[in-house]
């Protein structure tokens, strides 16, 4: 994703039932976009497509996913 592109958010998609799915969300008061997986555990992994990005985990609740994102759409 790219700073300038806009993202297409399916709100009424507030449940994880697929891994590797792009989704908004937010850890306390931060927002944020990223890919998001349940673990064994059932904590949240949020991961980063920047490998220079260290993977997150959100434990017990602290998590909350907005929708997942359905379309990006970017200027020519």
């Amino acid at each position: 994703l790219l700073d300038s592109d806009l993202l297409l958010v399916d709100q009424s998609q507030d449940t994880l039932k697929q891994s590797d799915r792009i989704w908004v969300l937010t850890v306390g008061d931060v927002g944020m976009v990223k890919r998001v997986r349940v673990m064994a555990d059932g904590n949240l992994a949020i991961l980063s497509d920047n490998a220079s990005v260290p993977e997150m985990i959100a434990v017990d609740g602290e998590a909350r996913l907005v929708g997942r994102v359905v379309a990006v759409i970017r200027k020519l």
